[in-house]
């Protein structure tokens, strides 16, 4: 049973995580893709189908902070993680029905449950959010799961990027490597939105706008 404190902190999770998600849609420039000014390379989605989307999982990103306050450590959260990804599975699909069967945010859920997880697990051991160590925890509860799964043979329902690891010849480990390292400066570490764009001088929108480009290059 959680505590009302710990409900308050999956809600706060919740809502930062479809605020990323807001945010992230509205913000121009970020050529080729969806801003509130245009669609960019995309014909089957706008800034609306975005926005609808990001809202509608705000309920499955609770889920995820709720799983990682309930299991309380790293081992028990990886222990159950087979869970968590049914819940990523159901995520997905309400995606699909808000946005009548467009891909919007597909790859955020996966890296926003894990996230929202790895807060709730740190929260339970009375840490504080320090975003690089909740970065380590999401990768923590993830390695055995994500090893067995790019250590699998890669069957004819496997997704384009676990076909791209079969062809391309990598390793679980090379896939580890550079995932994480990717994930841990992207979130935490050295996307310059975070570190310096948010105290130039200017608009807001400026820190976005390179973050955004820096994580996508």
């Amino acid at each position: 049973m959680l505590t009302v404190d710990d409900a308050a902190a999956a809600d706060r999770l919740a809502a930062g995580m479809v605020f990323g998600l807001t945010a992230e849609a509205v913000t121009w420039p970020k050529p080729g893709l969806v801003t509130a000014l245009g669609t960019g390379c995309h014909r089957d989605m706008d800034v609306y189908t975005l926005l609808r989307s990001a809202a509608e999982l705000q309920p499955c990103f609770r889920v995820a902070a709720v799983f990682g306050l309930e299991r309380g450590s790293v081992a028990e959260a990886a222990r159950d993680f087979a869970e968590l990804r049914a819940a990523g599975r159901q995520a997905e699909r309400v995606m699909l029905a808000a946005t009548g069967g467009v891909n919007t945010h597909r790859g955020a859920l996966f890296l926003a449950m894990l996230l929202c997880c790895a807060a709730g697990v740190e929260r339970a051991a009375g840490r504080p959010w320090e975003p690089e160590r909740v970065c380590r925890t999401a990768q923590e509860v993830s390695r055995d799961a994500l090893r067995g799964d790019l250590g699998a043979p890669v069957g004819e329902h496997a997704s384009v990027g676990l076909r791209a690891y079969a062809a391309h010849g990598l390793s679980a480990p090379d896939v580890e490597r550079a995932g994480r390292g990717h994930a841990v400066r992207s979130g935490a570490r050295d996307v310059p939105g975070r570190r310096h764009g948010c105290r130039l001088p200017g608009p807001r929108r400026a820190g976005r706008s390179g973050t955004a480009r820096r994580v996508v290059r």
